[in-house]
């Protein structure tokens, strides 16, 4: 029963986009709604959602006339998604202090006296530092869950499409 929707391109896709609108309203929603000022690798990680809000819908609009296109939009929202995932990692090991975040996530060195620099310094510093974590549940930052979100939706939406090319060339005969 499951491989009846797991297998259809259109619930992928309107799963792909449902997952990444509410992935988006949530980021959005702790900054704007209670003031968690995201870092730059945060906003790194709304990208590859952004991406596959388009992509689901771009499988949901082609699932019926153009089958083995929308699988293979749903196989790039997989892509997308595993790129996410891998910022949301690396983020997570930079908030653990695993390993040192890029450039964009500390404040900029300045010469001892160099007032003009300083200020420049600080006013093109990012708000929030990349080791800083916003907001924890259970031990997990929501970098850690976005990470374990986008991580396991790859490999979902891999499978699926996967699946859903086997049914449209008729290797996969799914009943009921």
């Amino acid at each position: 029963m499951l491989l009846k929707y797991w297998s259809n391109n259109f619930y992928l896709g309107l799963l792909i986009f449902l997952i990444s609108a509410v992935s988006l309203g949530g980021a959005l929603l702790s900054q704007y709604g209670f003031n968690m000022h995201p870092c730059l690798l945060c906003l790194y990680q709304r990208g590859p959602h952004a991406i596959n809000l388009l992509l689901g819908i771009l499988a949901l609009s082609t699932a019926i006339k153009y089958p083995k296109f929308s699988c293979a939009v749903v196989f790039t929202a997989s892509i997308a998604f595993l790129l996410g995932g891998i910022i949301a990692t690396y983020h997570v090991g930079v908030e653990q202090l695993w390993w040192h975040g890029f450039e964009g996530c500390s404040f900029p060195k300045v010469e001892q006296g160099d007032f003009e620099g300083f200020k420049n310094a600080l006013l093109g510093a990012p708000v929030t530092s990349c080791t800083d974590i916003p907001f924890e549940l259970f031990g997990i930052s929501m970098a850690g869950y976005n990470a374990l979100l986008s991580l396991g939706s790859a490999a979902f939406f891999l499978i699926g499409s996967i699946l859903s090319i086997r049914r449209i060339n008729g290797v996969l005969e799914i009943r009921g």
